[in-house]
């Protein structure tokens, strides 16, 4: 329980990260987020390689689930412009 709370509390500061990078458009602020996501990513499915806990495969299988939804998002758009 406690890691899922401190993982929502990584993605949050990292997506507020990300915002104040997007409005900005900074491109450090934006790749210092994508590099936080990667290597949260990465410990995580070391740890669920480690342990196989079902609370890191939802994590992992959220996290697949947002960059599908993001990477569809973007394709709309694109094709609508």
């Amino acid at each position: 329980v406690y890691l899922l709370i401190a993982a929502g509390a990584l993605m949050m500061v990292v997506g507020f990260l990300g915002c104040c990078g997007a409005i900005k458009e900074s491109p450090c602020m934006l790749g210092l987020v994508i590099e936080e996501v990667t290597e949260f990513y990465k410990q995580t499915f070391d740890n669920y390689k480690t342990t196989k806990q079902e609370a890191l495969k939802e994590t992992l299988r959220l996290i697949h689930f947002g960059v599908r939804a993001h990477t569809l998002f973007s394709l709309l758009s694109v094709q609508s412009v």
